[in-house]
């Protein structure tokens, strides 16, 4: 609760700088997931005998070897946008810092906090609550695509921000968690990486039972590992967040 009190006091100054420059790594991310997904593909167009079908009205006026070719184009172009995207994080949050008072600031729920203190957590909160916009919007995407998987990936979410909460985020670094006496880090990676074999899992599941199509599969499990990786970012920035409010 703190932690999003803390992400409506940086969003309210600086001219939402700081709501712009979380957006703008969120997109980033997500063009970066889009230059994967691509090339991965244009690899099966052109190695399938069969053309996808929701292609058919495009391929009516255009050859489809063109159709090809302009997706392996557009490649670079999504990386370009990722790297741009990235750009533009930085310069608007380094121009949000600029705009906060040199003074202690009394923040609702989270408490008093000096300038220093602010600075600090800063760049660790523009982090963080851009990892929350991209579990957002890989949900909604994910949406789109299979909404059980989705129910599957937003219980999975949930269950985890409950395990970090209780066995993690406000544990010293000294203490080692489960049989295996794992720091906190590697207790939220390695249930992060499970969570992913779940999924996968369940979309080789969805495979075998119903009729998928590639294409939307391998897109709902890079989604998936988008939203996870989101996830364990977000509880990694959290540890640090959490030694100072």
């Amino acid at each position: 609760m703190k932690l999003f009190f803390l992400f409506s006091y940086y969003c309210k100054n600086g001219k939402g700088m700081f709501f712009y420059g979380s957006m703008c790594l969120a997109i980033s991310r997500m063009f970066q997931m889009i230059a994967f997904f691509l090339p991965i593909k244009i690899l099966i167009m052109l190695s399938s005998e069969t053309k996808p079908e929701y292609l058919s009205l495009l391929t009516d006026y255009i050859p489809y070897q063109e159709v090809v070719l302009s997706l392996a184009l557009a490649v670079p172009l999504v990386y370009f946008l990722h790297l741009l995207f990235g750009v533009a994080y930085r310069r608007c949050i380094d121009r949000d810092l600029k705009g906060h008072d040199n003074d202690e600031n009394n923040i609702r729920w989270v408490g008093k906090l000096s300038y220093n203190k602010i600075k600090k957590l800063h760049n660790h909160s523009s982090k963080a609550f851009s990892d929350c916009l991209l579990v957002i919007v890989s949900l909604t995407v994910l949406t789109y695509i299979d909404y059980s998987l989705t129910i599957a990936v937003m219980i999975l979410i949930f269950v985890d921000a409950v395990m970090f909460t209780e066995f993690a985020y406000y544990k010293k670094d000294t203490e080692r968690l489960t049989v295996f006496k794992l720091h906190k880090r590697q207790f939220i990676e390695y249930i992060s990486s499970i969570n992913y074999l779940f999924i996968f899992a369940l979309l080789v599941l969805i495979m075998t039972v119903y009729e998928s199509n590639v294409y939307s599969v391998i897109l709902a499990l890079l989604l998936s590992r988008q939203a996870f990786q989101a996830l364990q970012r977000f509880s990694i920035e959290n540890l640090y967040i959490a030694k100072h409010i």
